[in-house]
């Protein structure tokens, strides 16, 4: 089991800032979304931009706070909070893949990479 989750997470660690760079430059060149599919895309493309900056506030304040225990309702707090955003941008981005636009397939792909890291993570506490 162990050898099919791995690879998997792996993947999901180096995919999300791939997709971040790659999304994000790809917008900048397109920036004006034209239909609604455009707006959806968009909207979730933020959505796994702000799961990024949580998991990236919850690695600084755990290293502030010095670590937390297993059963810490910060951790478990932010653990919640960052599934519920990215499964949100997965929600919200998938009606956005029916149109052709700039974020199509970068914001369901990073929605999926941040459920995963997520999701890790909570598996791993």
């Amino acid at each position: 089991m162990i050898y099919f989750i791995v690879p998997i997470v792996l993947a999901s660690y180096l995919g999300a800032p791939v997709l971040f760079t790659l999304g994000w430059s790809k917008w900048a060149s397109n920036r004006k979304p034209k239909d609604i599919p455009s707006w959806f895309s968009l909207i979730g493309f933020g959505l796994a931009n702000a799961s990024i900056a949580l998991a990236l506030y919850t690695i600084v304040y755990m290293i502030v706070v010095g670590g937390s225990r297993y059963d810490d309702p910060r951790w478990v707090w932010f653990m919640d909070s960052g599934l519920i955003v990215s499964l949100a941008a997965l929600l919200v981005s998938i009606p956005g893949m029916w149109r052709k636009n700039a974020l199509r397939w970068y914001a369901p792909a990073l929605a999926v990479c941040m459920f995963l890291i997520w999701f890790a993570g909570a598996m791993g506490r």
